[in-house]
């Protein structure tokens, strides 16, 4: 598919220096036969795009439901179950989001 200045190429080797098809495709490095297809149109029009279904849209459906629901950490979800445990959380090294959440779960052994 041509664009719009190869478009605007054509039409000025053609119209204003009255080359011959084989002489633009020559001149612009195209085929002959591209030339001689967009010789005959006035104005450049881009191909419209054809309306096709995603191979993404069987999982549609999983995807909106996984937003839907609402999440809970696993740090939440243990101070659900056992919220006397929420003072013993405070101790933490500091490395990073996941690693605190492993001292939230006392599973860290780093030794702080």
């Amino acid at each position: 598919m041509l664009d719009y200045e190869t478009f605007c190429q054509i039409r000025d080797h053609l119209v204003r220096q009255q080359l011959t098809v084989v002489q633009t495709a020559r001149a612009l490095a195209l085929d002959p036969r591209t030339v001689a297809k967009w010789a005959g149109v006035e104005q450049f029009r881009p191909r419209t795009g054809v309306a096709r279904t995603s191979k993404l849209d069987p999982f549609n459906l999983k995807t909106a439901v996984r937003v839907s629901k609402p999440r809970t950490s696993v740090v939440a979800q243990r101070f659900q179950q056992d919220p006397s445990n929420r003072g013993a959380v405070g101790v933490k090294c500091g490395r990073s989001l996941w690693h605190n959440s492993l001292h939230d779960l006392s599973l860290c052994n780093c030794g702080f």
